[in-house]
């Protein structure tokens, strides 16, 4: 009986590496498996072929024959085994060709996609949007008569906060819907109005106010207003780039779990600054 379908050919070939059998470059292998085997053992390959020409450069300057024998002997090394390594690729189904236009051509993020997610979640959208609510506070409320309480801070970053995803939420309402029916557009809608208010929502208005707590502490620590500033943004925008990079790029369970833990924290944060921050002593003009 022969495997036709995907399903069947995947749970044999799950099943193969459940009882450790090896698998052979000819077998059957989900594409993706095969495209990370390949992406793996050819950079393997490429660190072995790079790292014989900082060692190459010292042949001629060697103190003494015997160090250049040393030398070569090692440079000799690392071109045998990246050979090797080329030929294990090669049995995966990629040319020699394209190995060495890989190497030629080699870039660190086009190899490692996952720091293109990272700096995207955390420094592009997460660090942006927080250092955007922070100069709203900063330029519009700092110094203004209007401040005069340490948990004003706090509420003044919340309110920004709010004001910041209620743009987003209709910006994702409110997005293109062309060649979509009704119902999808009902049912899309409610969906998305439910995990933003749950998540984004509730995570911008943590975030807001944890960084709104530093900033408090800043106004009366003034020698340290800096430091804490900094310690605020840096806060507020790792854990909201943590869990957007969580939802966006990991699999279940972890895009469920890190912002799960993520929101309770930050939760349990919030209550204890704002409490601390309450029994602050009153200051006209932060």
């Amino acid at each position: 009986m022969f495997l036709k379908t995907h399903d069947e050919l995947l749970a044999a070939f799950e099943d193969r590496i459940a009882k450790g059998d090896k698998v052979e470059p000819g077998d059957w292998m989900p594409d993706e498996y095969r495209k990370n085997l390949i992406r793996q053992v050819s950079q393997h390959a490429h660190s072995e072929v790079i790292g014989m020409q900082p060692e190459g450069n010292w042949i001629t300057r060697a103190p003494s024959l015997r160090a250049k024998l040393i030398l070569l002997a090692k440079i000799q090394d690392e071109a045998g085994h990246g050979l090797y390594l080329y030929s294990a690729c090669e049995t995966l189904g990629i040319s020699r060709d394209e190995l060495l236009n890989q190497l030629q051509t080699f870039t660190f993020f086009a190899s490692y996609p996952i720091v293109i997610d990272a700096i995207k979640w955390f420094i592009i959208i997460a660090l942006t949007e927080e250092l955007l609510k922070y100069l709203v506070v900063k330029i519009n409320i700092s110094g203004s008569y209007v401040l005069d309480e340490p948990l004003d801070v706090m509420l003044y970053m919340v309110v920004a906060a709010l004001g910041f995803t209620a743009v987003e939420n209709i910006l994702y309402l409110f997005s293109p819907i062309d060649n979509i029916s009704f119902d999808v557009i009902i049912k899309t809608t409610l969906a998305v109005s439910f995990i933003r208010f749950i998540g984004a929502t509730f995570l911008h208005t943590l975030c807001s106010a944890t960084l709104g707590y530093f900033m408090a502490l800043s106004f009366f620590k003034t020698e340290k207003r800096l430091k804490l500033t900094i310690i605020g943004i840096f806060i507020s925008g790792a854990t909201h780039g943590l869990y957007d990079f969580s939802i966006m790029t990991l699999k279940t369970p972890l895009n469920f779990v890190i912002p799960v833990i993520i929101i309770t924290g930050l939760a349990m944060f919030v209550i204890f600054a704002f409490n601390k921050t309450k029994r602050m002593k009153s200051i006209s003009n932060i």
